[in-house]
């Protein structure tokens, strides 16, 4: 957004949209002071395939070639990474992918575009069985890092963990071994409906209420 000062002619003042929400947000609140800071650096992710990242703080965030345009789809597809990695829902984002048809082109179809119903028809199998890879991986990370056990031994729990017995290792504890995993050739999803299909908080909407969610004029 570009304002002229009604001042002098030649006075230029550059304003981008989150500064602008930020200035409108204080005229509201006034005469409140607020105080800005710097957000916290980014956390260290961990790719697991193209659709999966895992950071230091145990979130994990799936990476989608869908747009979001207001209807939910982000967290709808969300959802199902959600339920086969045994997520909180507060564990839980979602970022857009680059453009990369190859990997997050609609499965069949090999274009990378959002429209027609198409994204949960569409990504609802193949997502779960994505995510259900990513477990099975958990697991042979789990082995790895506990030499003398077995990848049957191990089980996922709630909350981004891998369980076995009463020893209990957090998701992001594993991320030095997941790198030394292969992917499985196949993975049976373990389905359920403790988020899928269940009524969750909208992943996009704080975003782009404080001004950080980025869009195409950015």
């Amino acid at each position: 957004m570009l304002m002229r000062s009604k001042h002098t002619a030649d006075e230029t003042l550059v304003m981008d949209r989150r500064q602008f929400i930020a200035g409108a947000a204080a005229a509201f609140l006034a005469p409140v002071t607020l105080s800005f800071t710097a957000r916290n650096a980014e956390a260290a992710t961990t790719a697991i395939g193209a659709y999966i990242k895992i950071d230091d703080k145990n979130k994990v965030t799936l990476v989608t070639g869908q747009t979001e345009m207001g209807q939910g789809i982000g967290s709808g597809l969300a959802q199902l990474v959600a339920e086969e990695l045994m997520l909180t829902w507060d564990q839980v984002g979602f970022e857009h992918a680059p453009v990369d048809p190859a990997n997050y082109g609609l499965p069949g179809w090999g274009a990378q575009l959002t429209g027609g119903s198409t994204s949960m028809m569409m990504w609802y199998t193949p997502l779960r069985i994505a995510a259900a890879k990513v477990a099975v991986r958990l697991k042979a990370a789990a082995v790895l890092a506990n030499p003398g056990t077995t990848a049957g031994e191990w089980s996922l729990a709630e909350g981004g963990y891998v369980v076995r017995g009463s020893q209990k290792v957090a998701f992001s504890s594993l991320l030095s071994y997941i790198g030394r995993t292969t992917e499985p050739a196949s993975a049976t999803p373990a389905g359920g409906s403790r988020i899928v299909g269940q009524s969750v908080r909208r992943l996009d909407l704080l975003g782009k209420v404080d001004g950080s969610t980025k869009f195409g004029m950015d």
